[in-house]
C-alpha cells in the first residue's frame, strides 16, 4: 500500500490513530520501498476513520491492519 506521505510532519513518527510508534521507514530517511507497509492491506474502516488532520501520516502496523494492540499498564 502506498499512502501520501508528509515529510514535514512534526508528528511522523507516530501514529494518527494511537500516537505510538509507526516504524516508518521514510520517517527515518530511509527509501519507502524499505518500509514495512509496502504490500499491507489496510483494514477495513481504518483509513475512514481518520480526521482530516490525519492526512499524510502514516498508521503503525496494528492500527492498519485492525490488530488488537495489548493495553499498556504504567
Amino acid at each position: 500500500m502506498i499512502l501520501q506521505f508528509d515529510p514535514t510532519a512534526t508528528t511522523q513518527h507516530h501514529c494518527p490513530a494511537c500516537a505510538g510508534d509507526n516504524q516508518c521507514a521514510v520517517a527515518r530517511g530511509l527509501p519507502g520501498d524499505q518500509c514495512w507497509c509496502q504490500g499491507v492491506r489496510p483494514a477495513p474502516g481504518a483509513l475512514a476513520a481518520l480526521t482530516p488532520d490525519a492526512a499524510g501520516r502514516c498508521l503503525c502496523r496494528a492500527c492498519l491492519s485492525g490488530e488488537e494492540k495489548p493495553d499498556v499498564e504504567g
